[in-house]
């Protein structure tokens, strides 16, 4: 008989503040890059990071309104955790569009 055994990798959250959004966009030319506005600010929610072998996975939740995102462009944020370190996001794909907008992002190392 063999017995199998699923595992499910789920990022620990944690509570985050003053977060900014903004679309990702990669810059390889030479001198100042491009303006580039928020199109989410000052929102709340979590941002969670976990690895599960070789994989590492992101998450962020937060409370917005009326946000101008597209589902699954890339995006990048920026905020401050509850005590106040500031933190900056890996890119992540739009995942929700609605007013809880959602982001995520997983990667394998090695590939």
């Amino acid at each position: 008989m063999s017995r199998t055994k699923t595992i499910i990798m789920q990022a620990i959250p944690v509570k985050v503040k003053n977060v900014n959004v903004y679309p990702y966009v990669e810059w390889n030319g030479g001198g100042v890059g491009p303006v580039i506005l928020p199109v989410i600010e000052g929102a709340s929610g979590t941002y969670g990071f976990g690895t599960l072998g070789r994989s590492l996975f992101y998450n962020l939740n937060l409370e917005s309104h009326k946000p101008q995102l597209n589902i699954h462009h890339k995006y990048v944020a920026t905020g401050e955790n509850e005590d106040g370190t500031r933190f900056t996001t890996e890119w992540m794909f739009c995942t929700n569009v609605s007013d809880d907008s959602q982001f995520g992002r997983t990667i394998t190392l090695g590939q």
